[in-house]
């Protein structure tokens, strides 16, 4: 597993206990990378599930408590908007994997 460095205050907050959030590690760290690393249409298509759907169920959460009923949350809510079934898997694996 690669080692990312820790940002300004991200190793002092998760040793209080909250913990990183996932829009934290989202922000911090996933974002600058993939931004760089992939295309343009793939940054696109992440960014825009993650804004719509996975931030506003778990961006909030610590990292570390993000549980597989969260995604299920993830999943239900793009059901309920009749997303269609492949965005489903992608938004989830995303989550799923650590981003």
């Amino acid at each position: 597993m690669v080692s990312l460095p820790a940002k300004k205050g991200t190793r002092e907050k998760a040793e209080k206990g909250k913990g990183i959030t996932f829009d934290e590690i989202w922000t911090q760290f996933y974002r600058p990378q993939a931004e760089s690393n992939k295309s343009a249409k793939s940054w696109k298509r992440e960014e825009s599930l993650y804004r719509i759907w996975i931030s506003p169920a778990i961006g909030e959460c610590p990292f570390a408590n993000v549980s597989a009923p969260d995604l299920e949350r993830i999943k239900s809510n793009m059901a309920e908007k009749r997303s269609q079934p492949t965005l489903n898997t992608i938004c989830v694996g995303y989550c799923a994997t650590g981003i």
